[in-house]
């Protein structure tokens, strides 16, 4: 039987990634949004910080691979614009995983 606080990391990343890649448009409020749902989810800051890394790596590369078909390709410039959309997204996804980590209530 599985362990229901690792299930809730689960779930918690996938939650920030979904939202991170549906906000990737949107560079700081898109991971802010993603983290501050998966991190209340989880609900403790150490698991909300560590499910923000792994969701960071999935949204970070569903974020290239998006922005990379959309933007024109002008000599390396597009590499440095992604690279530097993607560290400020997933910079916002872990202040909001640990903004929804202490808003969720503790437990009586």
């Amino acid at each position: 039987m599985s362990d229901p606080r690792s299930a809730s990391v689960v779930k918690g990343s996938m939650w920030m990634a979904i939202v991170s890649l549906v906000l990737c448009f949107v560079p700081v409020i898109g991971g802010l949004i993603g983290g501050m749902i998966g991190g209340y989810r989880i609900g403790r800051m150490n698991r909300a910080l560590l499910a923000a890394l792994g969701a960071g790596v999935v949204a970070g590369l569903g974020s290239w691979l998006l922005l990379s078909l959309a933007l024109p390709r002008v000599l390396g410039v597009t590499a440095a614009a992604i690279a530097a959309w993607i560290l400020v997204s997933e910079a916002g996804l872990l202040a909001g995983a640990a903004i929804g980590a202490i808003s969720h209530p503790a437990p009586a």
